[in-house]
């Protein structure tokens, strides 16, 4: 015959078992609501109506080459820069930010894809040229590094 005691310590290691997967299950939750909460509030910044304006900006802009955007507009790196410059860098720098989180595993990449995924290949396209030249005239080889990461696992499929 069992002993009582048994059966309590068969029923309290049971109820630990049981508290620890909850406890598991709780936490893996607030870690997927903490990652949509920075990737919507994210969202919400590209929404601002100074984020839109920059973004139109870059959008209407004619890029081609690295060197003929500099004789039209001047070098990136001067004072009192044309507001071009400034909207790129607003819009770029925004885009590294969030390809970052992709690549730290903070967001996941199919969420960026769902909310900027079309802005990500068509901006990157664009601004391809000037991050390169400034990339090789300012000595900063690896400026926008995780915006070019994004846009090569999405133009690969690894979405």
């Amino acid at each position: 015959m069992v002993a009582i005691s048994e059966i309590s310590a068969v029923i309290a290691a049971t109820g630990v078992i049981l508290g620890v997967l909850f406890a598991m299950v709780q936490l893996r939750n607030l870690v997927k609501a903490r990652r949509m909460d920075l990737v919507m509030r994210l969202y919400l910044a590209w929404g601002e109506e100074s984020m839109k304006n920059a973004f139109a900006r870059v959008l209407a802009v004619e890029v081609t080459t690295y060197e003929e955007f500099v004789k039209k507009h001047g070098p990136m790196a001067r004072l009192n820069r044309e507001q071009i410059w400034t909207d790129i860098d607003r819009v770029g720098w925004f885009a590294n930010g969030y390809s970052f989180l992709v690549y730290k595993g903070l967001a996941s990449i199919k969420d960026i894809d769902d909310l900027f995924g079309h802005g990500v290949i068509l901006l990157w396209e664009k601004l391809r040229p000037l991050v390169e030249g400034w990339r090789r005239d300012l000595n900063m080889p690896r400026s926008y590094q995780w915006f070019e990461y994004l846009y090569n696992a999405m133009k690969s499929g690894n979405r």
